[in-house]
């Protein structure tokens, strides 16, 4: 997706298009999802799960977020973040592949509802990740 985005540099005309500024904040996001997949394993591609319940591993110290921030070159919590988002989105795609009207869908995400353990896990993990960068 990140490479079709690229290739098309934003010219896309849909209601709501991007400006110059989002279109470049977009193309730095997607070049981030890209380094983060290209250092996953096979089994972290094939089983989305065990990104989740690494996101989960608070004691370990997200022993997977950490590998993969340190490989690809991303924060731990930009990492954090990829994994959230993503989870997201694949909620959101069955709950409208199982007939939900897609607004609905929306709104929710919008409302912050859906999984509140890993809500409350990805927001541990950036607190995590913040600490050990020095932030508050």
């Amino acid at each position: 997706m990140g490479k079709t985005f690229n290739e098309l540099n934003g010219n896309v005309k849909l209601p709501g298009s991007l400006d110059a500024k989002q279109i470049a904040e977009t193309k730095a996001k997607f070049a981030k999802h890209e380094k983060i997949v290209s250092c996953m394993t096979k089994e972290e591609l094939e089983d989305t799960a065990i990104m989740r319940e690494d996101l989960a591993d608070i004691e370990n110290k997200l022993p997977r977020v950490q590998r993969l921030s340190k490989e690809s070159g991303v924060s731990e919590k930009d990492v954090c973040l990829f994994v959230a988002e993503f989870e997201a989105m694949r909620q959101s795609t069955m709950r409208i592949a199982a007939g939900e009207d897609p607004d609905a869908v929306n709104a929710d995400l919008e409302a912050g509802s859906g999984n509140r353990a890993a809500r409350r896990n990805v927001k541990k993990a950036q607190r995590k990740a913040d600490k050990k960068m020095g932030k508050n």
